[in-house]
């Protein structure tokens, strides 16, 4: 456990927060410190030798051409005690795309976003990003890798004694040597983009929820990362806020060519968003191709999902076999 005062031996400490670890720093920073964010954790984080901390440096990710294998899962299981969550999950997310993985509660769908983004372990199998073999990594290197990823969490996840401007300035203050007035730029820069110019000092009580789904996109985009990954983006939100969010997710896609992965239970903003689908069913991948395949599918699952979306699976395919255009 990090000491109370660091010691000259300890160079870097691994802050955790509900398990999850959020960044790497010096550990004479983070136990010391009375005024930072991350002082609060101090007593609860696990502490690593400067020897250690040197691993990061090997972890070199390479960030592939638009269309080209980003994430590849192969022979992916994931098991808590004799429960299997998992079973041979193959999969492969294409750079610069939307894949949407669908399925009902229980598929086994939040539990693979963990493993994709660094957060779980898996069983057996592996998990390739940018060519780097995510199970052979150790947790300072995976800190490396969750710089390439941003997060966009079910309810945001928004730090509710922060106000927005330091909720999306977070990463850049732990992460970066960047100066306050370079910092202040590049997050009203963001917010400015995604219409919360004016909602800088507001704090998260105070937001709609499309604005908190607004901020936590701002913060996961605000180290610039390769990959962005979205768990339930529309969760409790309304019809017409739920379409703002997908075209947003679409959106960050053209504008910064960005790999995306998103969780979902609702097969009809999969149909809007996605470039890929890949369906889960008992922790098992049971279909996976674009949109127009699955509607063209004479899965069950696939039509099951369709009509508890609200959408009428006879007349998509009535009108894919016609070859009738469908809206996004």
């Amino acid at each position: 456990m990090c000491p109370s005062s660091a010691d000259d031996s300890t160079s870097h400490a691994a802050l955790m927060s509900n398990g999850v670890s959020v960044f790497v720093e010096p550990s004479r920073r983070i136990c010391s410190s009375n005024q930072s964010f991350s002082a609060r954790y101090a007593r609860n984080a696990p502490c690593y030798s400067g020897a250690m901390a040197s691993e990061l440096s090997k972890v070199k990710l390479s960030r592939p051409e638009r269309g080209e294998p980003h994430i590849v899962v192969e022979s992916l299981s994931k098991q808590y005690g004799a429960a299997a969550v998992l079973r041979n999950v193959n999969a492969t997310f294409r750079a610069g795309q939307i894949a949407v993985v669908v399925g009902g509660s229980g598929a086994g769908k939040t539990t693979l976003l963990k493993i994709l983004a660094g957060l779980d372990q898996p069983t057996s199998g592996t998990v390739l990003i940018g060519g780097v073999d995510l199970t052979q990594l150790d947790e300072l290197q995976l800190n490396e890798v969750r710089k390439h990823i941003g997060m966009v969490f079910q309810y945001s996840a928004l730090l509710d004694s922060m106000s927005v401007f330091d909720n999306v300035a977070f990463p850049l203050r732990e992460h970066t040597k960047l100066t306050p007035a370079e910092i202040r730029a590049r997050v009203e820069r963001e917010l400015s983009r995604l219409g919360l110019g004016d909602a800088t000092e507001k704090f998260p009580a105070e937001l709609s929820g499309g604005m908190s789904k607004r901020v936590a996109l701002a913060r996961a985009l605000i180290l610039e990362p390769a990959i962005v990954m979205y768990d339930e983006p529309t969760s409790g939100l309304d019809p017409v806020m739920a379409r703002a969010v997908d075209r947003l997710i679409v959106n960050t896609r053209d504008r910064l060519g960005v790999t995306s992965v998103v969780i979902s239970h609702d097969m009809a903003a999969a149909r809007r968003v996605a470039d890929q689908i890949h369906l889960l069913d008992g922790g098992q991948p049971v279909a996976s191709g674009t949109p127009e395949e699955l509607v063209a599918s004479d899965s069950h699952l696939v039509r099951e999902l369709f009509q508890s979306s609200g959408i009428d699976s006879r007349r998509l395919l009535a009108e894919h076999v016609a070859g009738i255009p469908q809206p996004g």
